[in-house]
């Protein structure tokens, strides 16, 4: 495909996506929301337990670092370059700003060049707007074919990339919870957030692993592809992903009410010439007041309907009514005035 094709995709990839990780707070963002990251949720809810056991039979040295603050060290570095070489404008910019290359970014480098994938972009933002969840691809390549690629790096793990402690968790209880199916387990969360922020489905999805000895990748396994409806239907029953939930104006109503403290009860019967029996109606009255202006901001106005409609109260508003005479009891109790 040619290079004017891959910049036109880029350019759409950058006007799909609307996060950026804030490196004050360390987050994906969406305006101001901070999003939760993927990997803590799919952590918390697949491979908790995982633990590094070092091996007894290790070669002193096979890794060529001293102490493992050297591997985060590294990492970081292969990271770094292999961003800039998904980004960069030109090989000569590229060469000026990385006049040494660290061995594992060589290899990577290699790697694209053999199998004739271009990148397109590094360190692509996607997320889910429902769930308030936010990752990055490491790289998005495009083959000869046009074909697109999401890559997944990963650097060092020598002797333990392969070998888990316990199984995991949930429907993947047959899996080990190894780096690798880790890895793997991150790509396939990874490429439904970029199908849903692009509203692209990417052709292929790989896990590129870069050692002392060599440069390995590895493919979603069919299995683990089918289960995807299945895992993520556990993030949410589990509540490891959690749907914001928007609610009408009744339900906001009582949710406002529900989170006023007792203090700002007692200011609400000071203010107002309410008898206590009327409590609720001055409640009403200063939510109503407190966020009218931020709905006016927010919501449309919608054309009023000539026919007038009869106001019938359902059994839900019903109930809805008795929970909030048992929430304003609660706070007149709370109160020091009665």
């Amino acid at each position: 495909m040619s290079s004017k094709k891959r910049k036109e995709f880029r350019n759409y990839l950058l006007s799909s996506t609307y996060i950026k990780f804030s490196e004050k707070r360390q987050s994906f963002v969406y305006g101001k929301k901070r999003l939760k990251g993927l990997v803590p949720c799919i952590k918390k809810a697949f491979y908790e337990d995982y633990e590094y056991i070092q091996s007894k039979y290790r070669v002193v040295g096979d890794s060529g670092l001293k102490k493992p603050s050297d591997g985060i060290k590294r990492g970081k570095l292969v990271h770094n370059q292999l961003c800039e070489y998904g980004n960069k404008e030109n090989n000569k910019t590229f060469a000026e700003n990385n006049p040494v290359l660290h061995i594992y970014t060589k290899r990577a480098i290699d790697f694209l060049k053999k199998y004739n994938l271009k990148p397109i972009i590094s360190e692509y933002p996607i997320s889910d707007s429902d769930f308030k969840i936010g990752t990055a691809v490491d790289m998005i390549a495009m083959d000869e074919n046009g074909k697109i690629i999401l890559i997944e790096w990963k650097s060092g793990m020598n002797t333990y990339f392969k070998r888990g402690n316990v199984c995991m968790n949930g429907p993947l209880s047959d899996r080990s919870n190894s780096p690798l199916n880790q890895a793997l387990l991150q790509l396939l969360f990874t490429s439904m957030l970029f199908e849903q922020t692009t509203s692209i489905k990417p052709d292929d999805a790989i896990v590129v692993h870069i050692n002392e000895e060599s440069i390995d990748h590895y493919y979603i396994p069919k299995k683990l592809y089918n289960q995807k409806l299945e895992l993520f239907h556990y993030l949410v029953d589990n509540n490891f992903f959690i749907r914001e939930i928007k609610l009408d104006e009744e339900e906001e109503e009582e949710q406002k009410i529900n989170e006023l403290t007792s203090n700002e009860v007692n200011q609400i019967v000071k203010s107002t010439k309410f008898t206590p029996e009327q409590l609720d109606e001055a409640l009403k009255i200063y939510v109503q007041s407190k966020f009218s202006k931020s709905k006016q901001k927010t919501s449309s106005k919608k054309p009023k309907s000539s026919i007038k409609k009869k106001k019938t109260k359902s059994s839900n508003s019903k109930k809805r009514s008795k929970q909030k005479q048992t929430i304003i009891k609660k706070k007149m109790t709370q109160s020091k005035l009665f």
